[in-house]
């Protein structure tokens, strides 16, 4: 009896580790696709799409993809990004 083979292609976004810098953090977000044939990864690559950088309260992305993207586009492609936003404004809002 021949085995059935099913194609699975699974595409997710993930955020990376802080990448700290004197008081800057960097958050790399990026899209990685995988290719598995029944259990086997057959393959598997990333694209980077944005970055998030925080610093003094403040939080910015910058488009790796050249398109243009702002703080609640990024958020919503990336939710885990969504408690380092607000932490972020928390210690602006404290700042002041």
């Amino acid at each position: 009896m021949a085995k059935s083979w099913s194609t699975n292609i699974d595409t997710r976004i993930y955020v990376g580790d802080a990448i700290k810098m004197d008081k800057k953090e960097i958050y790399i977000v990026a899209r990685v696709t995988v290719l598995k044939l029944g259990e086997a990864m057959l393959a598997c690559w990333s694209s980077p799409l944005a970055l998030l950088v925080t610093e003094g309260g403040l939080a910015y992305p910058i488009s790796l993809t050249g398109e243009e993207i702002t703080i609640d586009c990024l958020l919503a492609m990336a939710p885990a990004l969504k408690g380092i936003v607000e932490e972020q404004a928390q210690r602006q809002a404290s700042a002041n």
